[in-house]
């Protein structure tokens, strides 16, 4: 029998001590926070062959729950360019980097340019603390033509 087991044996044989050990278990344990995972798939067939930039800008709303946005598993047809980096921001799209925008700071953003082709695909990984706040964090993904 391990450690946790046999604590739990003990601890809830009467109704008061189960009573004060599940209370002493939810006083220890910590805040649990969330996260959100999201397949994107967008069809870029209107913008096929021209070149412009795509964009990832995450906002802290708060200043007082961390969270974070990882962009992973970035696929396209087109072509990508350089990348332009603002804020809390680590990684690339490219495969199998994965980018992270935290909000360290007010502001964060990647943008990155792009020679469209018709598809594009990635998957969001969203943390979700704080969400009581009156003004929750902001993610904004932005496609755009030159």
């Amino acid at each position: 029998m391990d450690y946790l087991s046999h604590f739990l044996s003990h601890a809830f044989r009467s109704p008061l001590s189960a009573s004060s050990t599940f209370a002493a278990l939810l006083a220890i344990t910590p805040v649990v926070g969330y996260a959100t995972l999201l397949d994107v798939s967008i069809d870029t067939t209107a913008y096929n062959g021209t070149s412009g930039f795509l964009a990832f800008d995450f906002l802290d709303g708060d200043e007082l729950a961390n969270n974070s946005v990882t962009v992973s598993d970035f696929y396209t047809d087109g072509t990508l360019g350089s990348a332009a980096p603002s804020g809390s921001v680590s990684g690339s799209v490219f495969s199998p980097d994965a980018l992270t925008l935290s909000d360290a700071e007010f502001y964060n953003s990647l943008s990155q340019q792009i020679r469209f082709g018709t598809w594009i695909s990635f998957t969001l990984d969203l943390t979700q603390q704080g969400l009581g706040s009156p003004v929750p964090d902001s993610l904004l993904f932005l496609l755009a033509r030159q």
